[in-house]
């Protein structure tokens, strides 16, 4: 009799595993971890129109009007876990095994058990400050700031809005490999198992404006080239502007990955930094293109319809600060509502003016108008995708 309990028994076990493993899709159930562990996944720059590639070091190059991104091995991604009230409980470092579009990052998973949401944040926030707040890496140029342009602290996500964005001269697109965010969700449900089983798409939350400026063929201080330090993209709109920055949220239901703040000014800091905290600046010979790239960044809710941008009846300028203290620029009125995506590069070009005039009996420069800012590829949604 106990012969044949023991093969009924033995029967039913083997019948239980094989039901649990049909339910599961023909795979074992995975059962709960806990603490850390090691974990491997695959992470996408995603493909939608509202999204662009991202680096920490990232591999930018043209092709044509198209900017082109992918992961380069030993770029670095966080992995950010919150409870229920949004706030940290861990931020953990991923690194890129490989060099393509989708690469397999690794790393070891905190695993909180508090834990209610996980974040994917690009770049990661890999510099600490011991006290419960974490920066993104800084650009090697900039010799008068610690840390990068992003912070998460508590359950904010943090980016100074006077932070300098530094465009170097030899090579500009390198830029993008530090002021550019891109952020993303993982299963919990997965992570819990130790496995995330499907690619996570990273979308961005940053737009760039590439302006190709003409530098004036003439200087009205003498016969030699500009020596340009910064160039300002601004509009007179301070509602609907061209950028947010701010303190936003790390993560929550819909307001993260953005910033609250309108700015209606974007300015990048040409070859880099220095220990005073004023831009080095590098010589604009007279009549050359100079081209630069504004980053901007979305609002809060990736979901809103509030968005940067140029509103009908705005003026918009680019200026650039010379060393001689000769601010070269160009204008246009808006005649129509042009807005700025996530995820999108927007282009223009730009004929500089200079002061050409001085009114003795004032003693004041007087500027002469410029010429009007012209779009080489208007702001829609046909625009080159990143």
């Amino acid at each position: 009799m106990k012969k044949y309990l023991s093969i009924l028994l033995g029967a039913a076990i083997v019948l239980a595993a094989a039901c649990s493993k049909e339910e599961n899709g023909g795979k074992a159930k995975r059962p709960i971890k806990e603490g850390p562990f090691e974990l491997s996944f695959d992470a996408a720059i995603a493909p939608s129109s509202e999204t662009v590639a991202p680096s920490s070091r990232l591999t930018y190059t043209m092709d044509g009007n198209t900017l082109k991104g992918s992961w380069k091995k030993n770029d670095q991604i966080s992995l950010i876990a919150v409870d229920r009230y949004d706030q940290i409980l861990s931020n953990d470092i991923f690194t890129a095994k490989t060099s393509a579009a989708t690469a397999t990052f690794t790393g070891t998973y905190t695993n909180d058990p508090n834990a209610v949401r996980v974040y994917v944040y690009f770049p990661a926030f890999s510099d600490g400050d011991g006290n419960g707040s974490w920066y993104s890496p800084k650009h090697p140029n900039d010799k008068y700031n610690q840390h990068g342009p992003f912070c998460i602290s508590g359950g904010d996500l943090v980016m100074d809005p006077e932070f300098p964005v530094i465009q170097a001269a030899a090579s500009p697109l390198n830029m993008l490999n530090y002021y550019s965010l891109m952020t993303g969700q993982v299963s919990l449900i997965q992570l819990k198992k130790g496995v995330i089983e499907t690619t996570v798409n990273l979308t961005h939350s940053t737009f760039i404006i590439k302006a190709d400026i003409t530098v004036p063929s003439v200087n009205p201080d003498g016969d030699y080239d500009y020596w340009f330090k910064k160039v300002t993209a601004s509009t007179n709109n301070t509602v609907h502007a061209l950028s947010f920055a701010g303190t936003g949220s790390v993560g929550g239901t819909s307001y993260w990955g953005g910033f609250p703040d309108p700015q209606n000014s974007l300015t990048v800091n040409l070859a880099g930094i220095n220990a005073s905290g004023q831009p080095n600046g590098f010589m604009a010979t007279r009549g050359t293109v100079l081209t630069v790239y504004f980053i901007g960044y979305r609002f809060m809710n990736p979901g809103t319809t509030f968005r940067p941008q140029l509103s009908n009846g705005d003026t918009f300028s680019i200026s650039v600060e010379d060393q001689d203290e000769v601010h070269p620029y160009a204008t246009m009125n808006v005649t129509a509502t042009k807005v700025f995506l996530p995820g999108k590069m927007y282009r223009l070009s730009a004929n500089l003016k200079y002061p050409q005039s001085e009114d003795p009996q004032a003693g004041t420069i007087v500027w002469d108008t410029g010429v009007s800012v012209g779009y080489e590829n208007p702001f829609t949604d046909s625009e080159t995708q990143l």
